[in-house]
């Protein structure tokens, strides 16, 4: 049995056009430090019911007071870390927990250009 000698978790965005330049990134590492034992695994959450949108501010730096948009049902922190950390035990390359997020990811990937658009359409409501 071989020990497991370390291991870096992302977390990103399942979609977002930062998150796939991060996936890029993750990848090539993951490429580069495996044959030392350390495994890199993207974790990409949708919606995490947190309180974080409470301290948003609005384009003029006030307090945001519109809705949050979200997509599907919110999961706990505690369960997104719980299914990283399940993941990262398990080496896993890429965890997309829930429906949204795999969906969210498959999208971008077969159609980006009609993924943002269904983004922006959400995004504006």
């Amino acid at each position: 049995m071989r020990e497991f000698s370390g291991a870096t978790v992302v977390v990103s965005g399942a979609a977002a056009g930062l998150g796939r330049a991060l996936h890029g990134f993750f990848d090539s590492l993951r490429s580069e430090v495996s044959a030392a034992g350390v495994a890199v695994m993207l974790a990409c959450p949708s919606f995490i019911a947190t309180d974080i949108d409470r301290h948003a501010l609005g384009p003029d730096g006030s307090p945001f007071r519109g809705a949050k948009a979200l997509v599907g049902k919110p999961a706990t922190p505690e369960a997104v870390a719980d299914r990283i950390y399940e993941a990262a035990r398990r080496e896993r390359r890429l965890l997309l927990p829930g429906a949204t997020a795999r969906l969210a990811w498959w999208l971008s990937r077969l159609t980006p250009a009609g993924y943002a658009r269904i983004m922006t359409a959400r995004m504006r409501r």
